[in-house]
């Protein structure tokens, strides 16, 4: 893989999570949150798991730091996902995804931290601002009066921006299908653990499984939304610095609001939109691998 085939796959991916948003949305009106996300994560464990242990080379760079890592990144992305889903059922696909979306603007400041810089750049400032601003706009009384469903979607941003930085320093060192495998493989196991002490046994009457649009969304949501995505995102960040990622991860948002409108025929008012394009400005000001005259860069040429 190659930098051009690493941006192209990563929108591929981005294309796919905002599908998801619509389909997740729908199937909870049949199935509890945490249910389909043990479901869903489970099948892209077992997905995944001949192509772990098929491949000889792979085998040799398993051990428990490894592991104990992507472990890590897995239980941040567990938090993430799970606020997003319960998330998804008090607001729309078109707001959840924009929220999520917001773990770009956060991606830097993050990054500042881990990385001990003290200084941020103008242009992340003012990019936060217009998110915030369009965030204003997007959520409007529900912002201003804490509604769960906005604070859930908030929050799933942070750790989405988080698992974005961890996974670019770990990818370098470890293999990516392995990395993606124990991250997917730790969230199915908690979420699996979790629903079977807690749910009751009516959640798991096999004719609400089996409704079709349950399990359109489990298929698209398990084996390409999770198992192939965040494999393809391991790898891809190989190529492409966080920031770089996270302005990618930016169409995730818009994708999300399209397919609502196609699929789910969702109508979105005039703030909503305007607001939306405030976020979406917001989120590529912030990112400082974007120059005014686009060009590629090296890697190394990446940061300011």
């Amino acid at each position: 893989m190659n930098k051009p085939i690493a941006l192209i796959s990563l929108i591929l991916v981005t294309l796919v999570w905002g599908v998801t948003f619509t389909l997740t949305k729908s199937a909870l009106s049949d199935v509890p949150a945490l249910p389909l996300l043990a479901i869903r994560f489970l099948l892209a464990s077992f997905c995944m798991l001949p192509f772990v242990f098929w491949k000889r080379d792979l085998r040799k760079q398993m051990n428990w730091q490894s592991t104990w890592i992507g472990a890590g990144i897995g239980l941040v992305l567990m938090l993430g996902y799970a606020l997003q889903t319960f998330g998804l059922e008090t607001t729309s696909p078109a707001t959840s995804g924009f929220l999520t979306g917001l773990s770009v603007v956060m991606v830097p400041f993050i990054s500042s931290v881990i990385q001990k810089k003290k200084r941020m750049g103008v242009r992340v400032w003012v990019g936060t601002w217009f998110a915030a601003g369009g965030l204003y706009l997007l959520c409007g009384p529900g912002l201003i009066h804490m509604q769960p469903g906005i604070l859930e979607g908030l929050f799933c941003a942070l750790f989405m921006a988080l698992q974005i930085v961890m996974v670019e320093k770990a990818a370098p060192f470890i293999s990516p299908l392995y990395l993606a495998f124990v991250e997917i493989a730790t969230m199915s196991i908690c979420f699996s653990i979790y629903s079977f002490l807690v749910y009751p046994h009516s959640v798991w009457n096999l004719a609400n499984w089996l409704q079709p649009k349950v399990v359109i969304s489990l298929l698209v949501n398990g084996i390409m939304g999770t198992s192939i995505a965040y494999w393809i995102q391991n790898v891809a960040q190989r190529y492409l610095s966080a920031s770089q990622s996270a302005v990618i991860f930016t169409l995730e948002p818009v994708f999300a609001a399209l397919v609502a409108w196609l699929l789910d025929q969702q109508k979105l008012g005039f703030f909503t939109w305007f607001g939306a394009f405030f976020i979406l400005l917001g989120m590529w000001l912030s990112d400082t691998s974007i120059r005014w005259k686009l060009t590629w860069k090296n890697h190394d040429e990446i940061s300011q």
